[in-house]
């Protein structure tokens, strides 16, 4: 659907269940919450899973292919720290958009010697750096991630790539969703849930029924 076609499609959900009336800015502020509240729900960001849920198969890899970044260059502070927002720069300049937002980080790569860098748990950070086996080295690279940015051990300047998930751009006049189509009326459904007036089972029926 486009972002009219979705419009259209809230106006005859809301016609039907006799809703209040929405302007136009309200209506795309639904939208835009319903699609974060879809891409949360595919990635599976309210649990400690170290890798969303959506790589469990291919299908959901497919809904949120449009999302993912890949091999972002970014260079590490003297104190190992990466910023999400240098990330963000660096995801707009190579994908040429504007004001990304980094949701979830899939994996970093040391950029000249292309080794994986380990994903290391909050929890494990103390057991595994007193560990001389499992201490992080310039051999045995590691990363963990705290709200806004992401430390790599050993500390030091050093360049990585960094792949993950951006948010979707908000939809707006004449600004599809990002998502594919197969997902279009679970989140214009999800929107009209956050009315208060319409279940999201209630909102797909219907909209199977216009279309049959």
């Amino acid at each position: 659907m486009t972002a009219a076609e979705m419009l259209t499609w809230f106006d005859i959900l809301q016609d039907k269940f006799n809703t209040p009336y929405f302007t136009d800015a309200e209506k795309y502020n639904f939208l835009n919450d319903a699609q974060l509240n879809f891409v949360n729900d595919y990635l599976n960001l309210n649990d400690d899973s170290v890798a969303p849920v959506f790589e469990a198969n291919a299908l959901k890899n497919t809904v949120i292919q449009p999302l993912l970044v890949e091999d972002v260059s970014v260079a590490s502070a003297a104190s190992g720290i990466i910023l999400f927002t240098a990330i963000e720069t660096a995801i707009d300049s190579k994908y040429t958009l504007t004001g990304s937002k980094l949701v979830h980080v899939l994996s970093v790569v040391e950029n000249a010697a292309g080794d994986d860098v380990m994903f290391l748990r909050q929890g494990d950070l103390a057991r595994q750096e007193q560990n001389e086996f499992t201490i992080a080295g310039a051999s045995n690279r590691k990363y963990r991630v705290s709200r806004g940015q992401i430390t790599m051990l050993p500390i030091g300047v050093l360049t990585y790539l960094i792949s993950g998930i951006k948010f979707p751009i908000d939809i707006a006049a004449g600004i599809n969703s990002e998502l594919p189509l197969i997902t279009h009326r679970k989140i214009v459904a999800l929107a009209l849930v956050k009315t208060g007036f319409v279940t999201e089972h209630q909102a797909l029926t219907l909209m199977g029924e216009q279309t049959n």
